[in-house]
Formats: C-alpha cells, structure tokens, sequence
C-alpha cells in the first residue's frame, strides 16, 4: 500500500498513529498493515477491522462500498497527505464520538 515509502517509515508512522489513537479514543488496539486499499476496504466491510486509513484519492474509489461510514481527522501536520478514517459497522459494538 505504500510503495514509495521505506519499511521504517512505515513502522514509525504506524506507531505514531496508533499512540494517536489511543491518545484521542482510550482505545488499545493492535496496527495492522495491509497490501492494497481493496484489502482494506474487503476487511473493514467484513468486520475484521475496525478503523482504516485511506490516502484521499484511494477513498474516492471505495466510497460507495456499502457499510463504511467516513470520519474525518485533521492535524497539523507537514506535507500535503490528509488521512480519511473509516469505520466499518460492527453488529453488536456501540459506535464511539471521537
């Protein structure tokens, strides 16, 4: 999924987010890195996962996929790359207000 960046990148940049959202949401939960946006999105709809983070580009080719509810999160950050973060509904999970 992300082909033009280095693997230590990637797991810095996973660990930031994931200390984010625990900071924002009290949730701690495990990061996963999958390999293309149509994994992401197959799992999110399955209920495998629960929060996905696309590139801008790549949400507009899964955003019609039935059972992905966009939330949207800003912060300051250097560079031009805005995250789209997903939840996928999951039966019997109450939704949380991040």
């Amino acid at each position: 999924m992300f082909e033009d960046v280095s693997p230590d990148r990637i797991r810095v940049g996973t660990k930031l987010f994931q200390s984010m959202l625990h900071s924002v949401t009290g949730f701690n939960e495990t990061t996963e890195i999958v390999s293309s946006y149509r994994e992401l999105a197959t799992k999110l709809k399955e209920g495998k996962l629960d929060v996905g983070v696309f590139h801008g580009f790549e949400y507009a080719w899964v955003k019609d996929t039935p059972g992905l509810i966009p939330m949207q999160s800003l912060f300051p950050a250097v560079g031009s790359y805005r995250p789209a973060l997903l939840f996928a509904r999951t039966p019997g999970r109450r939704s949380q207000r991040i």
